[in-house]
């Protein structure tokens, strides 16, 4: 259905090429003809040539000046009827039922959107590469199977002092957790690459697996342990090499003093001459042993000086109250590490001591003195006493670093000084070093 004309002025408000067409002075039949064989936008835009143009004071269009229509012949009437019709469809800025649209816009034909899938854009040089996220597979391709990673050591070691060296317990932690029949065995090598002997083994949980050497470790020493390849996780992955991880043991410590608890510096060295030696743990295990002698020498390194020090009082209370050692005043070392049951051998030269059997490591000495360049074997001499006087002291080596022990005071000493120690005690008429232990 056609709409209804425009209200504006044919002089003003209409489309110039609707006022054209008044002034046409085609036929009605010409114009009828024309229209046949073209469109109406092709019509008006042909005849928007027809005049030069003119200015409309109230609006601004450009229009040619025009008679009024009322004079105007039935079939110009019609021309401009129509020509009023065409511009109400296609617009001028006003009336209440236009839009406001262009012509062309009127007129356009419906299009239809296509989307296409976003093009990423063009590599850059130098540009960071945007990889997909982990586990995205892109669209339309085949996901790469990854081999999955196999087990490996994540931790190894023992607790940081040196008191876990003498009865350590080696902890080894895995990634994952771990088929217990697939681990084949375990091997310890020390610094310098010699296998470690080593007691069963046991799993503290699916990763941790816990051994103890079946000798004590060195202080600030770096360790390896090995496992054969082949050990499987829980989820079926097996490595195809060796499992390999190392471990570093406490640094070196000084030896602790004991305090004098009223001429008891011959139980002090004697309790020092039994820490440092390979006795120590069928001491502390020994039951005719007093438990508070037995207690204090297994806590010697671990404890707090509070408990360090009332163990030692108890240690000696114990002691004193043997029949081998005096309930008061001086005595002898010997008697003590007697009551300990420390195993002595004797020895009358450096002979004895060199050609000693494999299990012999603590020696009485007798008959020629020694002094400490007469001692064999410095590489395996860890501690000794020496009678100064009338007052004993405890020298021992950890690490390789001599010590003197005098009761409570703890001093580096050197190989010189030792070297210069005296055999002989001339106050006494005795010999100064009575008691060698080796490791």
């Amino acid at each position: 259905m056609m709409k209804r004309p425009s209200k504006h002025s044919a002089h003003c408000g209409a489309p110039s090429s609707a006022r054209r067409a008044v002034r046409s002075d085609e036929s009605a039949p010409t114009r009828r003809a024309a229209a046949a064989g073209t469109s109406p936008a092709a019509r008006l835009a042909a005849r928007a040539d027809a005049a030069p143009p003119g200015r409309c004071a109230a609006c601004g269009s450009t229009r040619a000046p025009s008679a009024p229509a009322r004079g105007l012949p039935s079939t110009r009437r019609f021309g401009a009827a129509l020509a009023l019709s065409v511009a109400s469809l296609t617009g001028c800025g006003g009336g209440g039922d236009e839009s406001g649209a262009s012509a062309a816009h009127a007129f356009a034909p419906p299009t239809v959107q296509l989307a296409y899938p976003a093009q990423p854009a063009a590599a850059q040089p130098n540009a960071a590469i945007a990889h997909p996220p982990a586990g995205h597979v892109p669209s339309g391709s085949t996901p790469a199977t990854l081999p999955a990673a196999p087990p490996a050591v994540v931790s190894a070691g023992v607790a940081p002092t040196h008191a876990a060296l003498r009865r350590p317990t080696i902890v080894l932690e895995f990634d994952r957790a771990i088929a217990p029949h697939s681990v084949a065995g375990v091997t310890l090598y020390d610094p310098n690459r010699a296998s470690v002997a080593i007691g069963a083994w046991s799993w503290l949980s699916d990763r941790r697996l816990a051994f103890a050497p079946l000798t004590p470790l060195q202080s600030n020493s770096r360790y390896e342990i090995a496992v054969p390849a082949g050990i499987e996780s829980a989820a079926g992955e097996r490595s195809a090499s060796p499992l390999t991880a190392q471990f570093d043991t406490a640094p070196t410590t000084p030896p602790r003093g004991l305090p004098n608890l009223g001429a008891t510096c011959f139980i002090n060295t004697a309790l020092q001459l039994a820490v440092h030696s390979a006795a120590l743990d069928d001491i502390v295990s020994n039951a005719a042993v007093d438990p508070a002698v037995r207690t204090l020498l297994d806590r010697y390194d671990a404890a707090p000086a509070a408990e360090l020090d009332a163990r030692l009082h108890a240690a000696v209370a114990a002691l004193r109250a043997t029949a081998a050692i005096p309930d008061s005043g001086p005595g002898h070392t010997l008697d003590v590490l007697t009551a300990l049951r420390l195993p002595l051998h004797p020895a009358g030269d450096a002979d004895a001591i060199r050609y000693a059997p494999p299990d012999a490591r603590a020696f009485r000495l007798h008959g020629w003195p020694f002094d400490y360049a007469a001692l064999p074997n410095h590489e395996r001499l860890v501690a000794f006493d020496y009678n100064a006087g009338g007052h004993y002291v405890a020298y021992v080596k950890r690490d390789g670093i001599w010590y003197c022990i005098d009761d409570a005071q703890v001093t580096p000493v050197t190989e010189q000084q030792l070297l210069a120690l005296p055999a002989f005690n001339p106050n006494l008429g005795s010999m100064a070093i009575e008691i060698a232990i080796y490791r």
